[in-house]
């Protein structure tokens, strides 16, 4: 069983070197001796979507604490929108079709080749 994230800001740096495509997980496992069994993705395309989002917005309140200067009365405004960004892509995934190609990472299972 592997998780890997795709669509992510940065973290880890300066280590943060790459990430994989369902096809390049499909072919980094082949070459490495594996079959894959399922591989489906984290989110859908509206969740990630929300996800980014949502990162964006706790990250510029974040910004905004840190410079302790006026910008510190714009941290409600950005960190009231989270939880309706959340809750209301989670409800819109439900109804609208995900788009393949935009996802926050995949699950994977693999089993060495026979």
């Amino acid at each position: 069983m592997i998780s890997i994230p795709f669509l992510y800001p940065v973290h880890d740096a300066p280590h943060d070197f790459q990430r994989y495509t369902e096809h390049g997980i499909r072919r980094e496992l082949f070459e490495a001796g594996f079959r894959v069994l399922d591989l489906r993705p984290n989110l859908t395309s509206i969740e990630s979507g929300g996800l980014m989002m949502t990162l964006a917005l706790g990250a510029a309140a974040l910004q905004c604490l840190r410079k302790a200067r006026i910008q510190i009365v714009f941290v409600p405004f950005l960190l009231a929108p989270i939880p309706v960004i959340n809750v209301g892509c989670w409800l819109l995934s439900r109804v609208v079709p995900s788009w393949a190609a935009i996802t926050a990472g995949y699950e994977i299972s693999a089993t060495p080749h026979e």
